[in-house]
């Protein structure tokens, strides 16, 4: 009867470092952010809105802490299946800003990732009765007054208002604005008006979209 042998794949080190990080904005692919909570027993606890890892909206998710070979330094690791991961990278940008992005969303999140940002922002706790299937769904814009005669003329194309620009939905996907005007010039994007924005985040679904399939330099 013949015997199995099974292979041993090898891994990279797991590691427990507490050396103090230098930043708290991570990137994967450079286009979806990870914004670090803290380390616990090996792992990363990160809020991210990468929908690939988090369908409900923003959540908290965990990876592994790393030394890919070759490396002198941890990193985190995402792992989507056994042979398929991606390593995150850091990313310069000021890490409360980028919660204060992350909470204003309309995006849905989870309840865990809801105490977290309000935790960092300093605002009222949320009641422990609060479930993730009552913040899933996306956050209604907020009701306007209604204008009197007087207000009634509509706003000039490219005033600037309340609306949701690119350089908001470039903060939740983590790329750089520069590159993506670049980017949507090149692919002949259609410029909702005289600047780069919309009433709603949904307005701008198709430009996020493009966004996110943009090529990793």
């Amino acid at each position: 009867m013949a015997t199995l042998t099974r292979r041993k794949k090898k891994v990279d080190k797991i590691v427990i470092d507490f050396t103090p990080l230098a930043t708290r904005v991570f990137m994967r692919r450079r286009t979806h952010a990870y914004l670090h909570l803290r380390d616990e027993f090996g792992e990363g606890v990160f809020l991210t809105m990468d929908s690939e890892v988090s369908p409900k909206g923003i959540s908290v998710f965990r990876c592994p802490m790393v030394i890919p070979e070759g490396a002198k330094h941890h990193t985190y690791r995402v792992q989507f299946k056994r042979d398929d991961f991606e390593d995150l990278e850091p990313f310069e940008y000021d890490f409360q800003k980028a919660v204060v992005k992350f909470h204003s969303s309309l995006l849905g999140r989870t309840a865990g990732a809801e105490r977290e940002m309000r935790a960092i922002l300093g605002l009222e706790k949320l009641q422990e009765s609060v479930t993730d299937e009552d913040l899933a769904v996306e956050r209604p814009e907020p009701k306007r007054a209604r204008k009197g005669p007087s207000e009634a003329k509509a706003k000039p194309q490219g005033a600037s208002g309340s609306g949701y620009t690119l350089q908001e939905l470039c903060t939740e996907l983590g790329i750089e604005p520069t590159e993506a005007r670049k980017y949507l010039r090149q692919q002949k994007a259609e410029k909702p008006g005289g600047r780069w924005e919309w009433p709603s985040a949904e307005a701008a679904a198709s430009i996020r979209s493009m966004l996110e399939t943009m090529p990793k330099e």
